[in-house]
């Protein structure tokens, strides 16, 4: 009996592992951004192409991008963004060129604590200024304090408070120091994967030495934004159409800005 038993609890075992084994869901592929053309036509017909590669250390974390800034009737611009991480692989550089880059610095909790932008003008002087971010006892993100560098003195500019939906920052409020509505801004998102997860927006805006350094907020990409401000009237809105592979990022964009301007996006990924 132990002999024809053996064989069959083999079998069960066996059944059993290969059951397993099928039940076990496929490892989700991530895909890595290795290229982003933008194409944006002017209602006066001009137009302007920017081409990205993103490059990636041992690690896979963004190391470069490189580029071209191209605009109808000028000369193209190289462009070459440096990441730099620390010890932790942590963001703590980003250089867009020797005249001007971004520090990140961290709290005792490992948020982000201070974003430092510095730049070099033609007369060899330094600009410095930087946004300090609070927290709730949650750890979500509250406001954004801007401060200016002058003359060695901490002068405060504009404060930025959020509204969160569904864990995402969706409007954001400015406010003059003094008092007073400095601009707000709104934000409404799809529910797919932007195509850097977990690298800062603020590397990566659409025109790409605009600062945007409240999108590192968003973990999806926008369909529709507007800001509106009262300080000098540079408003702006558009809304964004997507399409996306299998695994949900997006693979081309096409944004349609307030003053009748028309960006076009194409994204280009490696796994």
């Amino acid at each position: 009996m132990k002999k024809h038993l053996l064989p069959l609890l083999a079998f069960f075992l066996l059944m059993c592992s290969c059951a397993d084994d099928a039940e076990l869901p496929e490892p989700e592929k991530k895909y890595y951004l290795t290229r982003k053309v933008s194409t944006s036509e002017f209602p006066g017909g001009q137009t302007l192409t920017i081409d990205l590669r993103y490059n990636y250390n041992e690690k896979k974390q963004l190391s470069s991008i490189t580029g071209t800034n191209q605009r109808s009737g000028s000369a193209s611009s190289a462009i070459n963004i440096l990441y730099s991480y620390d010890a932790q692989d942590r963001l703590v550089r980003i250089q867009y060129s020797p005249e001007l880059m971004w520090d990140i610095t961290y709290n005792e909790k490992n948020q982000v604590d201070k974003q430092i932008r510095t730049s070099k003008n033609t007369d060899n002087s330094t600009e410095i200024h930087y946004y300090k971010n609070s927290y709730s006892a949650s750890g979500q993100r509250t406001s954004l304090q801007m401060w200016n560098i002058i003359d060695g003195a901490e002068v405060p500019g504009p404060i930025y408070t959020y509204t969160y939906t569904n864990g995402q920052v969706t409007f954001m409020h400015g406010e003059l120091p003094t008092g007073g509505t400095y601009n707000n801004y709104t934000f409404v998102y799809d529910d797919k994967k932007v195509p850097l997860q977990g690298i800062y927006q603020l590397s990566v805006p659409t025109l790409i030495m605009q600062e945007i350094p409240r999108q590192i907020l968003a973990d999806h990409n926008l369909v529709a934004h507007s800001k509106t401000e009262n300080y000098q009237g540079n408003n702006y809105s558009f809304e964004a159409t997507y399409q996306y592979n299998d695994a949900g990022y997006p693979v081309s964009s096409i944004r349609l800005w307030h003053e009748g301007s028309i960006e076009r996006i194409n994204f280009t990924y490696e796994n």
